[in-house]
Parts: structure tokens; C-alpha cells; sequence
């Protein structure tokens, strides 16, 4: 199955986008020094469980299952 030009220019347009934003991600970070310093209060399940109630993960970790089961859906359809 080949790909239509729209579909290329798509892929290429979002790679370009996820390669700048990586780059500008890793700029930002060297340019700012963590202090060991919290910006307010942190509830304390959000504490017990940093990475389980962090909204940021769980947006990533549904993303990556919609498009597993897309690409799934598609291979075998």
C-alpha cells in the first residue's frame, strides 16, 4: 500500500514538530538550574504516587494505547 503525498507531508510535517520540540525541551533545561526548592505544596498521594496521579503521564500512557490499538485495528483489518 502506498502512501498519498498528503500523508507523507503529514508524517514529515509531525516529525519535524517532535524533533523542534524535543530540541527545544533539552535547551530549556540546561538553561534552567533546578533548586531544590518546591514551587507550593504537594498532596500527599500525589507524593506516595508521583508518577500514577501526574496528569502529564497519564495523558502519554493513554496516547500510546490509542494509537497501539489503532495501529492493531489497521494491520489486521
Amino acid at each position: 500500500m502506498r502512501l498519498s503525498t498528503f500523508i507523507w507531508i503529514l508524517c514529515i510535517a509531525a516529525a519535524g514538530i517532535i524533533v523542534y520540540s524535543i530540541y527545544y525541551t533539552l535547551v530549556i533545561a540546561r538553561t534552567q538550574k533546578a533548586v531544590n526548592q518546591y514551587d507550593g505544596s504537594v498532596d500527599e498521594k500525589v507524593q506516595s504516587h508521583p508518577y500514577f496521579r501526574n496528569p502529564v503521564f497519564i495523558a502519554f500512557i493513554v496516547f500510546f494505547l490509542l494509537m497501539g490499538l489503532l495501529i492493531m485495528y489497521f494491520s489486521f483489518k
